[in-house]
């Protein structure tokens, strides 16, 4: 059928419903049949992740978390921030907060790791938008292996690698005031990314510090 040479209306109101109906069809078959896939990748990411910041644990942290509610000045709820519990032998082993900021490509999503006392341990992101050679340096744990290592067959080494602006945070608690600069690192060029890393491990730990004081384990 030639639309242009179609001069009723109606008739092309029903051409363009039924074809703005199939479109929706399809685009709904195909939210349900990725929404499951996508979960329980999501899941298992998070799993992976939180093996990387907690410590040995015979509990289930994924399923045994609990939420601290962050305020701003003017009493208006701003985020939530949701912790996961390891446990070993029932004993609280350490607790691991997923928090994120808004960082120079979007939101920058991680997870921190932090002893019983609310001592940060290990910062990991999970997900981020920085600038590849830039931000991506602040947000990014990789092990770089030069060809003397492949020549020399030398195995990986175990363990997260090491990123000297994620591992700044580890020993740090939550104080009177925000980290700086002269604390943690930053780096020149990246300096809104570096923000976002602060402004996320800052909010967990000072969420942690208020539960523990409030008498929460």
């Amino acid at each position: 059928m030639n639309l242009t040479k179609v001069s009723n209306p109606f008739l092309l109101a029903l051409v363009l419903l039924v074809v703005c109906g199939a479109a929706t069809a399809i685009m709904a078959t195909t939210a349900v049949m990725t929404k499951e896939p996508i979960e329980k990748a999501s899941a298992a990411k998070l799993v992976e992740g939180l093996k990387s910041v907690l410590p040995a644990v015979d509990n289930d942290p994924s399923k045994d978390f609990f939420e601290v509610k962050m305020k701003k000045d003017d009493g208006q709820e701003e985020k939530t921030i949701r912790f996961y519990v390891g446990r070993r032998n029932g004993a609280v082993v350490g607790y691991a907060a997923e928090s994120s900021a808004k960082g120079y490509g979007g939101d920058v999503t991680g997870l921190v790791g932090f002893k019983p006392d609310g001592t940060a341990d290990v910062v990991i992101i999970q997900s981020h938008n920085e600038t590849p050679g830039i931000g991506t340096i602040i947000v990014e744990r990789t092990r770089k292996r030069t060809i003397s290592d492949l020549f020399r067959g030398a195995k990986p080494e175990e363990g997260l690698p090491p990123n000297q602006y994620l591992d700044s945070y580890k020993g740090r608690k939550a104080g009177s005031a925000k980290w700086d600069k002269d604390e943690v690192d930053f780096r020149t060029g990246a300096t809104i990314s570096s923000v976002a890393v602060r402004d996320l491990v800052w909010d967990a730990a000072s969420a942690l510090e208020r539960h523990l004081n409030q008498g929460g384990k």
